[in-house]
């Protein structure tokens, strides 16, 4: 082999291996992208159903007062920007203080029914 065949081939093997590497960086990052997306999806789903499930108009028959009411609105204030400004943590941080809300509501409702 001459050495100018030795350069063809090693620039080949080199453009190959180039390649096949961006390749693979590419699909994995795409995947990866893929499912944050449906995970975030998935949460903003939730916090829509959860704001849904704890509407002061729907809740109007249960007599709270007005601090559960000014707690629910805050509540619902924080998702609703956590959702607009796509933030994971505050999204995640809604998600919880909405169920809490939510348990602290149907809880009495639930032993008045028993």
């Amino acid at each position: 082999m001459t050495t100018q065949m030795k350069i063809k081939t090693y620039l080949v093997a080199g453009i190959k291996a180039a390649l096949l590497d961006t390749t693979g960086i590419k699909l994995a990052s795409k995947s990866e992208t893929t499912s944050h997306t449906y995970q975030h999806q998935a949460l903003v789903d939730q916090l829509h159903e959860l704001i849904a499930n704890t509407d002061l108009n729907k809740l109007s028959y249960l007599n709270l007062d007005a601090f559960q009411k000014r707690d629910i609105l805050a509540a619902h204030y924080i998702a609703k920007s956590a959702i607009r400004t796509k933030n994971l943590d505050q999204m995640i941080k809604a998600k919880h203080r909405l169920e809490s809300i939510y348990d602290s509501i149907s809880n009495p409702l639930h032993s008045q029914n028993n």
